[in-house]
């Protein structure tokens, strides 16, 4: 269906149209009253037919915004579940190998050293 904003009003007057110019004078009517009859007819029909296009237009342009916000709630709640199943997967690397994410203390190294265990025996 083509956008009816863009139809211009035909010319009444012209040959092409002497024939449904010829309904109306037969009732007496002059050819210009017959074709300003016919383009007031054709202002009611385009009217109308604006209107549906409109109604139309506003109908698709909802129907891509609620598929628009319904796409990206989607990608929202498929971002927040790999979000928690990374953390989940986290969570059991840190339970399997809990002494790699064993805290380290930040404090500083020992300014003294220490024996190791076997010269003490070995002084014995």
């Amino acid at each position: 269906m083509a956008n009816p904003h863009h139809n211009e009003r035909p010319n009444y007057m012209l040959p092409e149209f002497e024939e449904a110019r010829l309904f109306f004078t037969v009732e007496g009517k002059t050819d210009q009253e017959a074709a300003a009859w016919l383009s007031n007819v054709w202002d009611f029909s385009n009217t109308r037919a604006i209107a549906a296009w409109d109604q139309q237009r506003a109908a698709e342009v909802k129907a891509l915004q609620e598929d628009r916000e319904r796409l990206e709630q989607e990608a929202e709640r498929q971002h927040l579940l790999r979000e928690q199943e990374e953390e989940q997967a986290k969570q059991e690397e840190r339970k399997k190998y809990k002494s790699k994410f064993a805290p380290i203390p930040d404090r500083p190294l020992p300014r003294e050293t220490t024996k190791p265990y076997y010269t003490l025996i070995g002084a014995c």
